[in-house]
């Protein structure tokens, strides 16, 4: 099973952000001098750079999220497609079950009418005779 994604992402995101500060708060702190300008280039270089990562990181969370948000949605829809189903079969099988039980009673009621008309029957001829 693969890891998800989402939290590494999240950390690296969390990650490139406290460096982003760092080098902002770095950028700051340096007093603008002709020696120090190449190496206020090459943080600023940095800087940009990780930002644009940065951004690109939240851009494929959001992807990530998009996605998972859509596989929940179509697990929903087939979760509630899988218990209609259920209901429609519990419903038949109810409905066979009382079929079954009604007939079951017919019979049994036709029995002891046709057991009490024999008797009946067997003591009237019984009389007669």
């Amino acid at each position: 099973m693969q890891a998800d994604p989402i939290p590494t992402i999240a950390f690296r995101l969390d990650v490139l952000e406290r460096v982003v500060q760092q080098l902002k708060d770095q950028l700051n702190s340096y007093v603008p001098v002709r020696e120090n300008d190449l190496q206020l280039r090459i943080i600023r270089e940095t800087v940009e750079r990780t930002e644009k990562e940065v951004n690109s990181i939240k851009i494929q969370i959001e992807h990530e999220e998009d996605y998972t948000k859509h596989q929940l949605g179509e697990l929903t829809v087939k979760i509630n497609g899988l218990e209609i189903e259920l209901r429609e079969r519990d419903s038949k099988q109810r409905e066979n079950q009382n079929k079954l039980q009604i007939q079951a009673l017919s019979g049994i009621v036709g029995s002891i009418i046709f057991l009490l008309s024999s008797i009946i029957i067997a003591y009237i001829t019984h009389i007669l005779h």
